[in-house]
């Protein structure tokens, strides 16, 4: 995941869902 998608989905502990 990239560093906006990162502090946007905190939640997301190793990118299951990048699709956002």
């Amino acid at each position: 995941s990239n560093s906006l998608v990162m502090i946007l989905n905190a939640t997301d502990a190793d990118e299951p869902n990048h699709l956002n």
